[in-house]
């Protein structure tokens, strides 16, 4: 008889502050009042729907799936995936092989200061006006791994797979994973943009 990989309640947390931690059914931790990384290798292993806050997922040596809003996304070693805030959705590893879990979660208002202090530290404001008070939306899809988000996104997992790491060290991770995304996104506007004209000059 096969074996079953052991229980979610043993993914590794790791926040950047004091929290609070609950489990929804299945064992999967949910935290609440700071950033924070689940990471994992299961097989097997179902997380209910639920309603999420902003999250980009990865996976490797196999598939990790995610339903939401009637949609199917299929996460390997080809691609992570954007949830936005206020989302619904479940997931499941299939049986068979391990596979890696890899998800930043990203805590309300977050993203949105973390982008407005690097306009003002960079005096850019001008070139690149961001209101904070104004939420994030990224285009809840499927993206090929990329030279912008993935590098930041295998740095962090790195640093928590080879030595123990600080609530700061964590938080820093945080803000280089949302100034990558936000640079990923709008390259992905600019590709929508650039559509309309491209139907217009066939």
């Amino acid at each position: 008889m096969a074996t079953k990989s052991p229980p979610i309640e043993r993914a590794a947390v790791y926040e950047d502050r004091p929290s609070t931690r609950k489990y929804l059914p299945g064992d999967f931790p949910f935290v609440m009042g700071a950033n924070y990384i689940v990471h994992f290798r299961a097989a097997d292993v179902f997380v209910p729907e639920h309603e999420g806050i902003l999250s980009v997922k990865w996976a490797a040596g196999g598939n990790e799936v995610y339903e939401a809003d009637r949609r199917r996304f299929v996460v390997d070693d080809s691609c992570y995936l954007i949830l936005n805030r206020r989302q619904r959705y479940g997931s499941h590893v299939p049986a068979g092989p391990r596979v890696e879990s890899f998800c930043a979660f990203f805590m309300p208002g977050f993203v949105e200061n973390a982008l407005r202090s690097r306009a003002l530290s960079d005096h850019r404001l001008l070139d690149d006006p961001f209101d904070a008070s104004e939420p994030v939306e990224f285009f809840d899809q499927l993206y090929r791994h990329d030279d912008i988000v993935s590098p930041v996104l295998g740095h962090a997992r790195a640093g928590i797979m080879s030595r123990p790491v600080t609530p700061g060290w964590r938080e820093e991770r945080f803000h280089d994973i949302a100034g990558s995304l936000h640079r990923a996104h709008n390259g992905a506007m600019a590709e929508v943009d650039r559509m309309p004209a491209a139907r217009r000059a066939t």
